[in-house]
């Protein structure tokens, strides 16, 4: 993130990752893709926040907020197709440059053989695009960047996504910043874009006589640079507690807590260890996730898609 915060100062073009990161990437699934709206049959509220980087001045910060909704319950799980709605509203800030997302998500799911089911998915909102170039330390007074200082952008925002399903495993592919929206007029540079990220998230329940064994992987990539992958060990007890570990190469270890409280509230905690040159500058990150759910006709217990536990 910061390197993404000093190529637009120093007007370079970049190829990064442009996305807030989540250790914990299961719990909030709807961020990297739509086509898993809808798909825990339930209605669920989500919020949470990603402190990185303590102690580091300017250092990323995420809030968000997110709703999911199946609009046709079946009684069974893989009974029908059905249809998802759902929104995401997100905060974040990283040194003097702010990003404010707000999209409404549409999927469709259908049944390709038994017990395993596809959707397909869309997301439209707009992004508000901030600088405050008062916090910035300038070698030039003059510098172009202050012209932006203190302007706001609202830029459409459009992504896609799919996804297949079982009991015991699941796969997606998702496309974001499809717009590969331009802070040309906010630094002047047209250099400043927001690219194509790609993602790929993907995990498998292995039964256990007490402990259900559950690893999941994240992959995201943006072209023209080093693909960064997330891999987490979780482990189930009962429906009611998860915990586990997670490793994104070459920068973090973390650990993984998960708790279900009355099958209604779920919360979800990780703390991430930096392993990178960052950890000399500051301390690690915390990340919190808290969301209540209303499943009136889910399936309970470990028949469901491991994404949607």
């Amino acid at each position: 993130m910061f390197s993404l915060t000093f190529g637009f100062v120093c007007n370079y073009s970049i190829k990064a990752q442009q996305e807030a990161q989540f250790s914990n990437f299961v719990a909030n699934a709807i961020f990297y893709n739509p086509a898993v709206v809808g798909g825990k049959d339930c209605f669920e509220l989500k919020s949470g926040y990603r402190n990185q980087w303590i102690g580091i001045e300017g250092a990323p910060r995420t809030t968000f907020l997110s709703f999911s909704s199946s609009i046709i319950n079946p009684k069974q799980l893989f009974s029908s197709s059905h249809v998802g709605l759902g929104g995401y509203f997100q905060d974040e800030s990283f040194g003097s440059f702010k990003k404010t997302t707000f999209n409404l998500s549409y999927s469709y799911s259908f049944l390709v053989k038994p017990k395993v089911a596809f959707a397909f998915g869309v997301h439209a909102g707009i992004q508000q695009l901030g600088l405050d170039a008062g916090n910035l330390y300038l070698f030039q007074r003059n510098d172009p960047i202050i012209e932006g200082s203190r302007k706001i952008l609202l830029l459409p925002d459009g992504g896609i996504g799919c996804f297949f399903e079982n009991n015991d495993w699941y796969i997606g592919y998702s496309l974001k910043n499809m717009l590969m929206n331009n802070w040309q007029n906010l630094i002047l540079s047209e250099d400043s874009y927001l690219n194509i990220h790609h993602f790929i998230i993907a995990g498998k329940r292995y039964y256990g006589k007490k402990l259900n064994f559950v690893p999941n992987f994240l992959v995201k990539h943006v072209v023209g640079s080093v693909p960064a992958a997330d891999i987490n060990f979780n482990f189930e007890y009962k429906n009611l507690l998860n915990f586990g570990v997670s490793y994104r190469n070459f920068d973090t270890f973390s650990a993984l807590f998960h708790l279900n409280i009355l099958d209604h509230l779920n919360l979800y905690y990780a703390y991430d260890i930096t392993t990178s040159r960052v950890q000399k500058m500051g301390s690690n990150t915390h990340e919190f996730i808290l969301s209540y759910k209303n499943c009136p006709n889910r399936i309970k217990g470990p028949s469901t898609c491991p994404l949607f536990y």
